[in-house]
């Protein structure tokens, strides 16, 4: 559900729309983002289906595409993005490994998910610093972490420290295979590609982003987040430059239109 809608958030900003295409865009957003916000739990975490517990990883994309989505001008209630991310700030300060982690898989995973975190709140503008100064001393932490952290100290206004991590992490390469969050090599790089065209657009040449295109249209499948950071990654990397597509095959599926 937030995936469909993370697609559909910039898809009028890289395909031509007639009015039919835009209503009908329009109608599954709206729809999407009213039941999202319906999965609210008390704590203020998101359930995965609608009764169930939520889970991490996605609970984080959650309040990303809900942010996103009122930078666009849709309505979300302050009173749910409120409560989700305060939710989130306690998990984030709180946030300890030690004696914990039972394999150094695991210890990975809930280091990518706390710099998922990170990010995301500093993108709202509730940059956590003592939690992200804290998660920085972490010896090896990998790639995707690291640019994850760096997209934090981005928006948290720390320049420096930003495009250290970021640059860092492009140049080694990122790769997560990390399958309990969905990981693959498409959503890792369309995150390059995000959080690396605002830090350091250096190392996002257009070959790189054309490289990486290519890899996306030779895949016979892309899991839902796969597409929802294409997308997100597409639209941040040409800003408002965007080549608008005139020809392209797409649905759009809602109770209305397809």
């Amino acid at each position: 559900l937030t995936s469909k809608g993370m697609s559909l958030l910039y898809i009028d900003d890289l395909i031509s729309l007639n009015v039919q295409e835009r209503n009908a865009q329009l109608d599954v957003l709206d729809a999407s983002i009213t039941k999202i916000q319906s999965y609210q739990r008390s704590d203020g975490s998101f359930s995965y289906w609608p009764g169930s517990n939520s889970h991490p990883w996605s609970d984080v994309y959650v309040g990303l595409f809900l942010h996103l989505a009122s930078e666009k001008g849709f309505t979300i209630s302050k009173e749910v993005l409120n409560k989700w991310s305060e939710n989130m700030i306690k998990i984030a300060n709180s946030w300890r490994l030690e004696g914990q982690m039972s394999s150094s898989y695991v210890q990975r995973r809930e280091e990518q998910l706390q710099a998922f975190r990170l990010y995301t709140l500093a993108r709202l503008g509730k940059a956590q610093k003592g939690a992200m100064n804290r998660f920085r001393q972490r010896t090896d932490l990998k790639e995707l972490t690291k640019l994850l952290l760096g997209g934090a100290y981005h928006y948290a206004g720390l320049s420096d420290i930003a495009e250290t991590l970021v640059s860092s992490a492009i140049q080694s390469g990122i790769i997560d295979q990390n399958y309990y969050f969905w990981g693959s090599r498409i959503r890792s790089s369309a995150l390059a590609i995000t959080i690396g065209s605002e830090v350091t657009p250096q190392f996002i040449s257009d070959r790189y982003f054309r490289d990486w295109v290519e890899n996306v249209n030779q895949r016979r499948w892309l899991s839902t987040q796969d597409k929802g950071f294409c997308f997100l990654a597409s639209h941040t990397y040409y800003k408002d430059d965007a080549p608008i597509a005139t020809e392209i095959e797409f649905e759009i599926i809602s109770d209305k239109y397809k």
